[in-house]
C-alpha cells in the first residue's frame, strides 16, 4: 500500500517505480479519501510525509528507490 498526493513528485517517482517492475500496489490519495491521513499516521508515527508505503511489516517514508526495492526484496525473501 502506498499513501499518495497528487502534487507529490517522490509519490510518481515511487509509483513509476512499482509499475515498470510490474509489482501491483494499492494507492490512497490522503487529500482524496477521507480518513485516509488519520491511517497514514497512524502507520508512521504521526508523519504528514508522503509517499508513505507500507511493504510486509516495512514503513517506509519518502523512501528512496533503492529502499523501496530492498524492502520489496526482503519480503519475497
Amino acid at each position: 500500500m502506498m499513501y499518495t498526493t497528487s502534487w507529490c513528485p517522490d509519490c510518481t517517482r515511487v509509483k513509476r517505480l512499482f509499475e515498470r517492475s510490474g509489482i501491483s500496489f494499492e494507492e490512497v490519495d490522503v487529500d482524496r479519501t477521507e480518513g485516509a491521513e488519520d491511517r497514514m499516521k497512524a502507520a508512521n508515527g504521526g508523519s504528514r510525509k508522503v509517499p508513505t508505503v507500507l511493504i510486509g511489516a516495512e514503513v517506509l517514508i519518502e523512501p528512496s528507490n533503492g529502499e523501496v526495492l530492498r524492502a520489496l526484496q526482503a519480503l519475497s525473501a
